[in-house]
């Protein structure tokens, strides 16, 4: 199992996952989770940011939104006109991003 993978040299998924469990534990980052659909994010200055989701508003310093492989991110009107342009545009889940 190759710890970086070419062409790139990204780090390869066994030591990626890894990194990450590690992180999870010292940020104790589990008992922080929210498993909620988000349907609505909104800046609050200084205070951070309010995210609207199926079961009610949360405010937090800071938000991180997990989106699974089944979900599709919503892209910006700007980002679909330059893509559709042929623009360089890409998300991390298309098929050719490591190209």
């Amino acid at each position: 199992l190759a710890a970086f993978t070419a062409p790139y040299d990204r780090p390869g998924y066994a030591l990626f996952q890894a990194h990450c469990q590690r992180l999870i534990a010292d940020a104790e980052l589990e008992r922080r989770q929210v498993r909620q659909r988000a349907v609505g994010l909104a800046p609050l200055g200084e205070r951070g940011w309010r995210v609207e989701t199926s079961e009610g508003g949360i405010e937090a310093r800071r938000v991180l939104l997990a989106l699974g492989l089944s979900e599709q991110p919503a892209w910006p009107d700007w980002a679909r006109r330059l893509r559709a342009e042929g623009g360089p545009v890409r998300h991390v889940f298309d098929s050719d991003f490591h190209t």
